[in-house]
């Protein structure tokens, strides 16, 4: 519980630190010794633009703005959707990506391309502001998430090892 406040504390403080380099740093380094306080490595880098990445020691990556990206090991034949990238949270061989979308548009892709490429659908509800699926392959199991309403949506798409 700790560790998640002070994670969305850093994402806050880094984001009021964005524009002056010397609170950036400064920020940066309060963060980390307040997380290193209860036994997490972190090392944070942020940019003045609000990007930040955060890496802890137990493998868990964090990446948010400017500096999100789709990691090189994200498994090849999952679909991404074609809209603006937010946040990537990688852990133990899974990945949690959120995007910025308009519509419903590009939910409906990804869950159509998970489809016709053999995925199990095994739970979904939708109701107002939030839409949502679970899908399990031999390989992969994938949450597909839609949150917001009008054209203020989030998209989170997550995808972990199949439990053997």
């Amino acid at each position: 519980m700790r560790r998640g406040f002070l994670v969305g504390a850093a994402v806050v403080a880094l984001a009021l630190a964005g524009c002056a380099n010397p609170g950036e740093v400064l920020a940066e380094k309060v963060i980390e010794q307040g997380l290193s306080q209860d036994g997490t490595k972190v090392d944070i880098d942020a940019d003045g633009d609000g990007g930040i990445s955060m890496e802890f020691k137990d493998g868990t990556e964090y990446q948010a703005g400017d500096h999100a990206q789709v990691p090189d090991d994200f498994p090849s034949d999952m679909p991404l959707p074609d809209a603006q990238l937010l946040a990537v949270v990688k852990n133990d061989g899974g990945f949690l990506l959120q995007y910025q979308v308009s519509d419903r548009a590009a939910y409906d892709e990804v869950a159509s391309k998970l489809d016709a490429a053999g995925f199990e659908e095994t739970a979904s509800i939708e109701m107002e502001g939030m839409t949502s699926k679970s899908l399990s392959s031999d390989a992969w199991n994938v949450s597909l998430g839609l949150l917001g309403e009008g054209d203020e949506l989030t998209l989170s798409y997550g995808v972990y090892p199949a439990s053997e």
